[in-house]
């Protein structure tokens, strides 16, 4: 039984990585044809126009495989239907541009429509040691409301340097697959698997020097399963250890999304305004390499994610 289950989830693994890797030169020729490219500014480090419609080749994995392996599922019916319409959205981001609060309002509803319909939500605030208290249905809504869109900004914050998201993603999300295997959350845990595997797909196209860029299509549609995921194996509580454990798995886009909001606004400025405050862009600027500080932030990643399985197997 435990070997069929290894095989199978080794199955899982596998088409995610190899539907991704396979679709990326589609991708990219699609960037090229649509004219979806980034070009270079003050605030990038590429010196010529990329393509940045590589997050496209994520469909087959973190679009059509949950629904095909779980389709009666109601939580697996409204991550469908919220990450397509992120989905669609950013990608008309990517090729034509769209206002920030329009994509914020898209952000919104594809989490409300995983937390209304699919019930993926905090129902409980853990606060040691007081204990355990039951959110109110406002509170419930707001709360993983907020977490999902943080979440889901959180991986496009981080997603400046090539490979840097997509690596990043990749060591936290195989290493909370590996966790909530361990606890029993099955369904949560393959999902995770896919996310890993769509993102090991995606990273030679993506490693310095890049061929693609995912674009807002991509690492908001990581930072939405980021969210979501790590919601649903919560067990429906802010707080307590598991939940700290989580934050442990992505703390890197966490961080780097509470080091530039906050200063964004004590500068008077919009928290999502874009510039060179993330925190890759200050370790560019001490003399480190593009290619040192991916390295560091995948160390960084790689050290968090063995501490948190340790914490959860002792």
């Amino acid at each position: 039984m435990e070997q069929s289950r290894t095989i199978w989830l080794l199955a899982i693994f596998l088409w995610s990585f190899i539907t991704t890797w396979l679709a990326e030169p589609i991708a990219i020729y699609l960037g090229h044809k649509l004219n979806v490219l980034d070009y270079p500014n003050e605030r990038k480090v590429h010196k010529k126009p990329i393509p940045r419609s590589g997050g496209l080749a994520f469909f087959f994995a973190l679009i059509l495989a949950p629904i095909i392996l779980f389709p009666d599922d109601v939580r697996i019916k409204s991550l469908f239907v919220g990450a397509f319409l992120l989905y669609v959205f950013m990608f008309v981001d990517d090729y034509k541009g769209l206002s920030p609060y329009i994509k914020l309002a898209v952000q919104i509803v594809s989490a409300l429509i995983v937390i209304l319909w699919g019930g993926i939500r905090f129902d409980f605030l853990n606060i040691e040691p007081f204990g355990t208290f039951v959110l109110s249905s406002v509170g419930s809504v707001f709360f993983s409301l907020l977490w999902i869109v943080a979440l889901t900004n959180a991986v496009n914050f981080i997603d400046g340097l090539n490979g840097l998201a997509s690596g990043v993603i990749f060591i936290s999300s195989l290493a909370f697959s590996v966790i909530l295997l361990m606890r029993g959350y099955v369904i949560v845990s393959i999902l995770s698997l896919l996310l890993a595997g769509a993102t090991l797909g995606f990273w030679p196209y993506n490693f310095p020097k890049a061929k693609t860029f995912m674009g807002d299509v991509g690492a908001q549609l990581l930072g939405f399963y980021t969210g979501v995921l790590t919601l649903w194996g919560s067990i429906k509580t802010i707080g307590g250890l598991l939940f700290l454990i989580y934050i442990m798995l992505f703390i890197l886009p966490i961080s780097d999304l509470t080091w530039s909001s906050v200063r964004r606004v004590l500068k008077g400025k919009h928290p999502f305004y874009p510039d060179k405050s993330h925190l890759h862009h200050m370790l560019l600027k001490t003399g480190i390499s593009e290619k040192g500080v991916v390295v560091i932030a995948y160390a960084i990643s790689a050290v968090m994610a063995v501490l948190a399985i340790y914490l959860v197997g002792r």
